[in-house]
């Protein structure tokens, strides 16, 4: 039920974390001897809507072996059309898993990782009131994000909903994907939602019910998409997970506008 927390412009939808949740959990099953913590080319571009008040998904994983030993796998579902008569299939999540993939830094910070030269500050009750208005079981920001034309830094604190995955929780990195979208309204001024990642290692699952870190760096900005860097840590400076590439788009096309209080 704590899904339904998580919505697009009023409707629930599948989080994007909780997508790469069931593929990696399946691909446990169909081929263990694959290191799930490590995937590539995500991509995560339509959403899947979910009913109120519906205990089940039907949806179907489409799964494809390659010559190099990687393996891709995709979270699809059936959509009607002409009168119920014929349907398509939609595509809402695909990961590459195994293979030759992107090796992350996975190493140990001396001390605490913090931005310099904050410029702004923004508590975590006013994103989840103008910023990211999803529900409580999705508000896992904490204290103030701080914020730069170089970057942010994130505390998060992950809700003890759910149950921990392949991937650990899935709080956290949806937590940062929530500060990244705020440095986008605040510096380019549009909203901006995640649709695909380049690379993903988790080097150190995280857990529900703890405090940590991100720190988020643009790589790229345009007036109408973000990329950023990912890096997770933990309360002992420990990295956990990074998400490199993180493409993100205004998916409303222009019908969520930041307030005027975050852009100036």
């Amino acid at each position: 039920s704590y899904f339904q927390d998580h919505r697009f412009m009023g409707n629930a939808v599948l989080p994007a974390v909780e997508a790469m949740q069931v593929l990696a959990d399946f691909l446990k099953i169909k081929n263990p001897e694959i290191d799930v913590r490590l995937c590539r080319h995500i991509s995560f571009k339509k959403f899947l809507p979910l009913a109120p008040g519906a205990s089940e998904i039907n949806a179907l994983v489409d799964y494809k072996a390659l010559k190099d030993g990687s393996v891709v796998v995709s979270l699809m579902t059936h959509k009607r059309i002409k009168n119920a008569t014929m349907s398509r299939l939609l595509t809402h999540a695909t990961l590459t898993f195994g293979g030759h993939c992107h090796q992350s830094e996975s190493v140990f910070t001396e001390q605490e990782p913090s931005i310099r030269g904050v410029s702004r500050l923004v508590p975590a009750e006013r994103i989840y009131k103008d910023l990211v208005p999803f529900g409580p079981a999705y508000q896992n920001l904490i204290n103030e994000l701080a914020m730069t034309p170089d970057g942010a830094q994130a505390d998060i604190q992950t809700t003890d909903h759910g149950i921990r995955g392949s991937l650990g929780s899935p709080f956290t990195l949806d937590a940062a994907f929530h500060g990244a979208c705020v440095w986008g309204q605040c510096y380019l001024g549009f909203v901006p939602f995640p649709v695909g990642i380049k690379h993903r290692h988790i080097s150190k699952p995280t857990y529900s019910g703890k405090q940590y870190r991100a720190m988020i760096t643009p790589i790229e900005a345009a007036s109408d998409e973000l990329m950023v860097d990912i890096r997770i840590y933990d309360e002992k400076s420990q990295m956990c997970e990074t998400a490199l590439g993180v493409q993100m788009v205004d998916v409303s096309k222009g019908r969520l506008k930041p307030p005027t209080w975050i852009t100036k």
